[in-house]
C-alpha cells in the first residue's frame, strides 16, 4: 500500500491535521495508509539498515551511468539530475509511440524492461510529436539488478528508436 507518515513537532503536526480534513482524509479513510506506512517505518528506520539511503545511492549509481552513457544521454535527462531520494523523475526526447515502440521491443527481445508507466508530455497519447515523462523509482525489485544491466537496457531501447 501506498502511504507516509508526518512527522514533527505538535504545532506542526496539529496544523498539517487540518489540512488532512480539507484534502477529505480521516481515521477511518486513511487507517490502511497509516498501518502501512507504520509497517514501512519499523522495517526500514527503526531497524537501522538504511534501506532507503542504499536505494537512493544505487539510483544516483544508475542515473550518473545512463547520463554519461554516450548513445543514451542525448535521450534522456533526468529531474532533479542528482537524485536526493529513492525516486527521479525522467524524461525522454521522442515521442510517445516511439517509445513504447521501444519498450517493448527491448523487453520481447532482451527480456529487459527499462521503464514503464510511460505518459506523454503531451495531452494525447496518440501525438507522435513531443516527450514523455517517467519516473524511475529504486524499490525492492529492482535494488538487486546490476547497474550495468540497467544501461545495457537503456542501450537496446535507444538503439530501437533510432533504427526505427
Amino acid at each position: 500500500m501506498s502511504g507516509a507518515m508526518l512527522l514533527g513537532d505538535k504545532p506542526f503536526v496539529d496544523d498539517a491535521r487540518v489540512w488532512l480534513r480539507r484534502f477529505g482524509g480521516n481515521i477511518y479513510s486513511v487507517l490502511p495508509y497509516a498501518a502501512s506506512a507504520w509497517m514501512g517505518f519499523h522495517r526500514h528506520c527503526l531497524e537501522r539498515d538504511d534501506t532507503f539511503t542504499k536505494r537512493k545511492e544505487k539510483l544516483r549509481s544508475v542515473v550518473k551511468m545512463l547520463t554519461e552513457d554516450s548513445d543514451v544521454k542525448n535521450l534522456l535527462r533526468f529531474d532533479p539530475p542528482d537524485p536526493q531520494t529513492n525516486i527521479v523523475h525522467g524524461y525522454l526526447n521522442v515521442s510517445y509511440s516511439e517509445a513504447t515502440n521501444a519498450i517493448r521491443k527491448t523487453e520481447d527481445e532482451t527480456g529487459i524492461r527499462v521503464l514503464y508507466r510511460l505518459r506523454p508530455t503531451t495531452t494525447s497519447e496518440d501525438d507522435n510529436i513531443g516527450g514523455c515523462r517517467f519516473e524511475l523509482t529504486m524499490g525492492e525489485a529492482n535494488y538487486s539488478i546490476d547497474d550495468e544491466l540497467y544501461v545495457r537496457g537503456w542501450k537496446d531501447f535507444v538503439s530501437k528508436i533510432r533504427n526505427k
